[in-house]
């Protein structure tokens, strides 16, 4: 599986970029909720537990079949800030390798990174400092939602070229009525060289108090012309947030 974890670590790693709210667009809390609710995984205004499911799909023409592995984890930050991982289910094309990964997973414990979003990169969504990078087109309604569209600014534009950062485009929804995010979507707004399609959708749920990614899916096509096709596809699915009976969580 070594091809499957690099090709995750390539496909997170190339799409970073950053958005923000100039003239219209999501209101401003709409957009701190949701830099909020990364947080979570992070151990930033959380303590608590969690179940943090991977399921990666790699697949090209030519190979014998697709690459197909699921992971489940069962995470626990604690008050002190260390964060200990327990593996639930490890699935490898059809084969269930939990015990002889379980040895090397269980009981893993370490000081929660406060960049890292546990392997979630955020720098590609409309939150944060580099707000001031994107506008937003007008707000409109879809689905009982309202839904803006993002885009770099002609400034960051020349800036990405000075400094080779990618840029990002796309779309944030949120329900009116809460202010709460729904969904974020983007994808370059220049394309990586050998990449066809490159597309990252985070959706958001609650859990009383809490805000979370409930799920973040990338789909990556990419390749060389008539040498290399490859297909990509990640979903971490964030499920049963537990806050810690004793600090609760920040507000989310």
């Amino acid at each position: 599986m070594r091809r499957t974890v690099l090709v995750i670590a390539l496909t997170l790693a190339s799409v970073l970029m950053a958005p923000s709210v100039l003239g219209s667009g999501p209101p401003a809390e709409t957009l701190r909720r949701a830099n909020a609710a990364f947080q979570v995984l992070d151990g930033r205004g959380f303590a608590g537990s969690y179940v943090l499911s991977t399921h990666v799909v790699v697949s090209a023409p030519g190979e014998d079949g697709p690459e197909d592995s699921l992971e489940v984890q069962e995470v626990t930050v604690r008050p002190d800030g260390t964060r200990e991982t327990r593996l639930v289910r490890a699935v490898e094309d059809g084969r269930d390798v939990t015990a002889e990964r379980s040895e090397r997973h269980n009981g893993q414990r370490e000081h929660a990174q406060h960049d890292d979003h546990t392997e979630i990169d955020i720098d590609l969504l409309p939150l944060g400092p580099n707000g001031g990078r994107y506008v937003f087109a007008t707000p409109r309604q879809r689905d009982g939602l309202l839904v803006a569209a993002f885009r770099p600014t002609s400034k960051a534009r020349d800036d990405e070229r000075d400094d080779e950062e990618m840029l990002g485009r796309g779309e944030v929804a949120w329900d009116p009525a809460t202010g709460d995010p729904a969904w974020i979507e983007v994808g370059p707004d220049v394309a990586p060289p050998f990449v066809s399609k490159l597309i990252i959708r985070f959706e958001f749920a609650r859990a009383g108090e809490i805000l979370y990614p409930r799920l973040v899916h990338t789909s990556t096509r990419a390749g060389v012309p008539l040498i290399l096709k490859v297909r990509v596809d990640v979903d971490i699915e964030v499920s049963d947030v537990r806050p810690h009976p004793e600090t609760g969580s920040a507000v989310m």
